[in-house]
């Protein structure tokens, strides 16, 4: 675990979010203690079509915490993006 979270720390996403050149939905739980709402905010504005949803109420893991409700984000985000 640590050894991947020293790789996570030199090939940053960061850097790498402006290439994506393709609609991105960006999902948070509302009460994710790992991923932190600036940090949310941060990556979606680095995509350069990005958006991002957050589930009030939700840890982090939030395809294990709630399938459902992520399929209709994904499912109205795929509506929205589709041409």
């Amino acid at each position: 675990m640590l050894s991947s979270f020293g790789t996570s720390m030199r090939d940053r996403v960061e850097d790498k979010l402006p290439y994506v050149d393709v609609p991105a939905l960006v999902v948070r739980g509302g009460k994710d203690g790992m991923v932190g709402q600036a940090w949310a905010e941060q990556v979606t504005r680095l995509l350069p079509r990005g958006r991002l949803t957050v589930m009030d109420g939700l840890p982090h893991m939030v395809p294990y915490r709630d399938p459902r409700g992520l399929a209709r984000e994904v499912t109205a985000f795929l509506r929205e993006a589709a041409p």
